[in-house]
């Protein structure tokens, strides 16, 4: 089905989910299976296995998908964008944008009955030959108890596919309990990702949450991001550093600011520089000062410490998370919103629509 969309629809109670319990595998809000310039919206997801998931099959085209002001709470899988089978395509522009997703505990299981890795957002390519590129995943706040056996609070992953330079930009994600066991964004076979302007809070350095783990050659851009309270700012699993830049972040809290599997470990800003060539030349490692809505207060380090990003004619870029403007020229701040913002956690729930 296209030229489709879903909004204003409540689906809550569909399964409500305790500790190793094996059953409500198959339960969702709304399930998607193909067609182009389709959005669901607007609607509100609580207590089934996923909020919204939608396919693009195997062998087949899709493109413009949108989800978008959503709310999703007590889920495994918030929103779901994933192929049906080898060579899917999905192309376009594909936003998953504004949404308030948390509280992932009660789909917890043993390994032994390892159905449910959460995520709070999870695209992906994972048959042989598929596609997904057009993605951008932008203004969500992720946040509550993640639980114990989740994957990430965004997770793109390729794997036999491929998530080409997708955008993760103006996110916040801060669980309040428990953690992602590998990050609270995952770049799994995601090559080229832009990762910008998003602010990850952890609960502190030794929480056990990594603020980005990066595997599977996925070089990323990261810039104008605050990385705090986490056990490692970025992990790259691979074992070497796969970037395509990295500058103008803010790191602060966090137990390592750098760890390579089976490498070396970098605590401290001035440690990682010394060996990363130009990578986190302008950086900072001072206390951003956020306010309990994660706008930053007079004086802290992260206004001004971000690069104009006004060049990547990115629009829904060009405003903060809660759509106040950023300067057109001169710096930027790093984080999800500019320090003028009257911006909170919460998505904004205006009629700013960019898909």
């Amino acid at each position: 089905m296209s030229n489709s969309e879903i909004k204003n629809l409540s689906v809550t109670g569909m399964y409500v989910h305790t500790y190793d319990d094996v059953n409500g595998d198959n339960t969702g809000g709304v399930y998607w299976d193909g067609g182009s310039n389709n959005s669901i919206h607007d609607c509100t997801f609580s207590n089934e296995k996923f909020g919204a998931f939608f396919v693009y099959p195997g062998g087949a085209t899709s493109s413009n998908i949108s989800m978008y002001r959503n709310t999703v709470s007590n889920v495994s899988w918030g929103l779901v964008v994933g192929d049906g089978n080898a060579s899917s395509t999905l192309t376009g522009t594909n936003s998953i944008h504004d949404n308030d997703i948390s509280t992932f505990l009660p789909w917890d299981s043993t390994s032994a009955h390892d159905y449910y890795h959460h995520d709070g957002i999870f695209v992906f390519a994972g048959g042989a030959g598929s596609t997904a590129g057009g993605v951008q995943v932008y203004n969500n706040y992720i946040h509550g108890d993640c639980g114990t056996t989740g994957t990430a609070g965004v997770y793109l992953s390729g794997q036999s596919g491929l998530v080409n330079s997708a955008l993760v930009f103006n996110n916040v994600i801060h669980p309040s309990a428990n953690f992602w066991n590998d990050g609270l964004v995952y770049f799994f076979f995601a090559p080229h990702t832009g990762f910008y302007t998003n602010t990850l809070i952890g609960q502190s350095s030794s929480d056990s949450n990594s603020g980005m783990d990066i595997q599977g050659s996925s070089p990323a851009n990261i810039r104008d991001n605050i990385f705090m309270n986490m056990a490692q700012a970025i992990y790259f699993a691979d074992g070497s550093v796969t970037l395509d830049a990295s500058d103008h972040n803010d790191y602060f809290g966090d137990g390592e600011l750098v760890q390579i599997h089976a490498g070396a470990n970098y605590n401290t800003l001035t440690g990682w520089q010394a060996v990363s060539g130009s990578y986190d030349a302008a950086s900072s490692s001072g206390n951003p000062n956020l306010t309990s809505g994660n706008v930053p207060n007079a004086g802290s380090p992260v206004i001004g410490l971000g690069a104009n990003l006004s060049s990547l004619s990115i629009g829904a870029l060009d405003v903060d998370k809660a759509g106040t403007a950023r300067p057109g020229t001169g710096t930027w701040d790093a984080g999800a919103y500019q320090h003028a913002s009257g911006g909170s956690g919460i998505p904004d729930r205006s009629q700013r629509i960019m898909n």
